[in-house]
């Protein structure tokens, strides 16, 4: 995380972590058929999937909506949000 943000992750449907996430810390989830994720600052997350290194997952100040799955690559925002949203 390059600054503060929301995140909400879920895998395999289940919540494992909501909460504002501090600049310079790395997380990391595993799920064993999907990851959704949820990002209040997508501008401050720089995404890897499945080792690869997908770079940052949106604008800053952006709400995006991701679901990856073991078949897909993780390379695409299912939705994205205006910045009014963002929490």
């Amino acid at each position: 995380f390059t600054d503060p943000c929301w995140i909400s992750v879920k895998t395999d449907g289940k919540e494992v972590f909501e909460g504002t996430v501090d600049s310079g810390k790395e997380m990391s989830w595993k799920g064993n058929d999907k990851v959704e994720l949820i990002a209040g600052n997508a501008g401050a997350i720089e995404l890897t999937w499945n080792g690869k290194s997908l770079g940052v997952l949106g604008s800053k100040g952006q709400v995006v909506e991701r679901l990856m799955t073991k078949e897909s690559d993780g390379a695409k925002a299912d939705t994205a949000k205006s910045n009014k949203n963002a929490k």
